[in-house]
């Protein structure tokens, strides 16, 4: 059970030391609870980044074309230093005709998604002081990092109970984990919302995981348990569970990892060895955002009543950039077409058919188009890489995430069927809402926990 605490910070675990690595250090993402919050994925390393109007970003474009090279120079600067924010208004190639405007601006757009690539997997960070309601606070906290919170199921002896905190860029999984520590919940991540819940935790105290974040990721290991294993006196299976939770408002294909690069150790026990040393996994992350892993290993001798160290990394293949597609459903909407950077997505029919639970089902096809090469893939993972769609509706923007499959495989995209079980239609305004992955990028995470208790042999 997550135990309330007097101090909203205080640390009841054995000391935990987690790293997250990234190619290029940069600074944590801020989101300051009532301020403009960037879109998802569309994150921006600085506390007060500049404010970027389209008619500034217009003009700087036009000055590329400059006779002046001096003009030129400083244009094509300026652009970069208001950084990925104005890449929604950077002109596309075919809509240049000057070869040299247009060399300049492909070299910015490719210049700022990296930048933008590589700021969308930092932890986000919230800022704020003061007393709210517990739903309240939360639904700030969602709003302000873009991070979906399901509030709906928390408990009504908690919605309303009043909080005090002093958030001052604060990692939002160090927020998130010392409200659920203070009011005894954990984090988990709903298939059915596409976001966070906090559900009550376990009361038994040996079912707490160990837990601490590494970066946009949270990294909970729970107890490990023991069987005698046939062979020689002594030697036992022990089972451990891993399980990792990023940040809602990232987006995950893969999670890639060998068995060789997990060390379990303990004070009192001489070796522990993984159970198929060398295997190599590559699994997909429920959602985009969770996933768990369940690994063995052999101990030389009984680990009843200590405490072990897990260490361990492994890589997540994460779509840094994503293009966001927006299709109000009506009664039989008619074909819709969206451009956004380099990707089009066409909304080609969606059809209504009743169930015996007395709601609807929404079945749309849609097809993906990229205007270059769009990501590359194997073929065997094509399907898990346009996953990411959900309906939202009502005025909160509730969600219901969108069973995906892939029609057909194309040069350039993919035709898709979206399917969404239980809708009520009387729930509107009704959006089909996709996010077509544009950019991947390895996220390599590494972790040290202690401290982690063992279940009694069974």
């Amino acid at each position: 059970m997550l135990r309330p605490a007097n101090n909203l910070f205080e640390n009841r675990r054995p000391p935990v030391r987690l790293g997250l690595i990234l190619a290029v250090l940069l600074p944590a993402t801020p989101f300051v609870l009532g301020g403009d919050s960037p879109p998802a994925g569309r994150t921006n390393a600085n506390s007060s980044p500049p404010a970027v109007r389209r008619e500034q970003v217009t003009q700087l474009v036009d000055q590329l074309a400059s006779p002046s090279r001096s003009v030129r120079v400083i244009a094509e600067r300026s652009l970069q230093e208001l950084g990925p924010a104005i890449l929604p208004w950077l002109p596309t190639a075919r809509e240049l005709d000057d070869p040299q405007v247009r060399e300049t601006v492909e070299r910015l757009r490719n210049t700022l998604e990296q930048q933008q690539a590589k700021e969308s997997v930092l932890p986000s960070t919230v800022t704020f002081q003061g007393t709210l309601a517990l739903v309240d606070l939360l639904e700030q906290i969602a709003a302000s990092t873009s991070n979906p919170i399901d509030t709906d199921n928390l408990p009504d002896m908690l919605r309303q109970r009043e909080v005090s905190v002093a958030f001052e860029r604060t990692p939002f999984w160090k927020a998130i984990l010392s409200l659920a520590d203070e009011h005894g919940l954990r984090p988990v991540y709903s298939e059915d919302t596409g976001a966070l819940r906090l559900e009550p935790a376990e009361s038994d105290s040996m079912e707490q995981p160990v837990h601490a974040e590494a970066g946009a990721v949270l990294v909970q290991v729970g107890p490990v348990t023991q069987r005698k294993r046939p062979g020689p006196a002594g030697r036992q299976l022990l089972e451990i569970r891993i399980d990792l939770l990023l940040e809602p408002r990232l987006h995950a294909v893969f999670l890639h990892y060998r068995l060789d690069d997990f060390t379990l150790t303990g004070p009192d026990v001489a070796s522990i060895s993984p159970f198929t040393p060398g295997a190599s996994y590559e699994r997909p992350l429920t959602g985009g955002v969770a996933a768990t892993l369940r690994e063995r290993f052999v101990a030389s001798s009984p680990v009843t009543g200590q405490h072990l160290r897990f260490d361990g990394r492994l890589t997540l293949r994460t779509a840094a950039i994503q293009e966001t597609f927006r299709f109000p459903v009506a009664n039989v909407p008619r074909r819709k077409r969206l451009d956004r950077g380099g990707v089009t997505a066409q909304l080609l029919s969606a059809k209504w058919s009743d169930t015996p639970d007395g709601t609807t089902a929404l079945k749309a096809h849609m097809a993906i188009a990229y205007d270059e090469t769009g990501p590359e893939f194997e073929s065997h993972r094509a399907g898990r890489l346009y996953q990411n769609a959900w309906l939202e509706s009502g005025t909160d923007g509730r969600r219901q995430s969108a069973e995906v499959g892939l029609l057909r495989q194309l040069d350039r995209g993919a035709e898709l069927e979206l399917s969404v079980e239980r809708v009520n239609r009387d729930d509107g305004p009704l959006t089909i809402i996709y996010q077509a992955p544009r950019q991947f990028l390895d996220l390599p995470v590494s972790f040290e926990l202690e401290g982690i208790p063992v279940a009694e042999q069974e």
